[in-house]
């Protein structure tokens, strides 16, 4: 599945040239040209990946980015700025919105593309179904084993399983040797003798 990124900038050029550059790497891109649009569009969509131009109009991307680290659900979406080379800008206030990164315009695509691979490794999983792991499967082989009898060890079984018993099922042989070591118990609580008549008196 293609990583979902937000460009927001107010540029109308700006923002084509980071469409295509972003939509040929195979990233799917939403596009807006204003703060307030991008904060609706994360909170709406959530996206990947957000790419925010500092200076826009409405919220600037730093405004954009401290609201979003501020909020629990958008806290942990990387965030790359981006910066005329003629804006005035210091690399402490990226930091202070605790923004990922920042890059400054006019960029090549190669510079944007491996700004944002290193944001990829900070980029949270999406959520897929869960696949039942090797501890469930040996349950679950287990059970069906339990229905059917004795549990037999495989010979395929890693180690890690022959350190792992799983409670089974009497037998038929093994219920009637039980019942007999009962039924011995029992007599010998009342003396030794089979002969109900001359139990042991108290």
């Amino acid at each position: 599945m293609a990583r979902k990124i937000l460009l927001a900038d107010d540029s109308v050029t700006a923002q084509n040239m980071g469409r295509k550059i972003l939509a040929d790497a195979g990233y799917e891109v939403i596009a807006v040209n204003n703060g307030s649009a991008a904060l609706k569009k994360i909170a709406e969509l959530k996206p990947d990946l957000v790419i925010l131009d500092v200076y826009m109009p409405g919220y600037s991307g730093l405004e954009v980015c401290q609201r979003l680290k501020e909020s629990q659900e958008t806290a942990r979406i990387p965030v790359l700025l981006t910066v005329g080379k003629l804006e005035p800008f210091k690399p402490e206030e990226a930091q202070r919105v605790r923004a990922e990164g920042y890059i400054v315009k006019p960029f090549e695509a190669s510079e944007l593309l491996s700004a944002l691979s290193k944001l990829e490794d900070k980029v949270v999983p999406r959520a897929e179904p869960s696949k039942p792991g090797r501890f469930a499967r040996a349950m679950a082989a287990a059970d069906d084993t339990d229905r059917g009898g004795r549990t037999q060890p495989s010979s395929t079984e890693t180690g890690w399983k022959n350190r792992i018993s799983f409670p089974h099922k009497k037998g038929d042989g093994e219920e009637a040797a039980a019942e007999e070591a009962q039924r011995r118990s029992r007599e010998n609580a009342n003396g030794g003798s089979r002969h109900p008549g001359r139990a042991k008196r108290f």
